[in-house]
């Protein structure tokens, strides 16, 4: 999975090729940018392993239950659930002095235009 999304997010330049020569055994896809209606996204896609998961990713084992389950098996379920190798893709996105009044419309456009995002980049990631 590296070589293949090395493949298509890494420059394929002779000259960076001859300073990075080495296989990589890693990567990680970092950009951020703007749409031209004010929205800055910033995209972190990559593969990724379990053991990673659990190394990298900042998340609270309390989110996995409700008050009233059990913390151990709640969370091991979840643990378990998680693939040994699979794409990671993270997308945040925010736009600044938005009033509250049009929250709620702010909120479902950025949804509606991440999950293109994101399907379009999967695609891409599969060829």
């Amino acid at each position: 999975m590296v070589d293949e999304i090395g493949s298509r997010f890494l420059s394929q330049n002779k000259d960076l090729a001859a300073i990075l020569s080495d296989e990589p055994s890693d990567l990680a896809y970092v950009v951020d940018y703007e749409t031209s209606e004010g929205w800055k996204y910033h995209l972190r896609l990559g593969p990724m392993t379990k053991d990673e998961w659990f190394q990298r990713v900042q998340y609270e084992r309390n989110l996995f239950q409700t008050e009233d389950e059990d913390d151990a098996s709640t969370f091991a379920m979840y643990r378990d659930s998680i693939p040994a190798n699979f794409l990671f893709v993270d997308v945040d996105c925010f736009v600044e002095n938005v009033p509250l009044s049009q929250m709620k419309q702010q909120v479902a456009t950025f949804r509606r235009r991440s999950h293109d995002v994101i399907t379009r980049l999967l695609k891409y990631c599969q060829g």
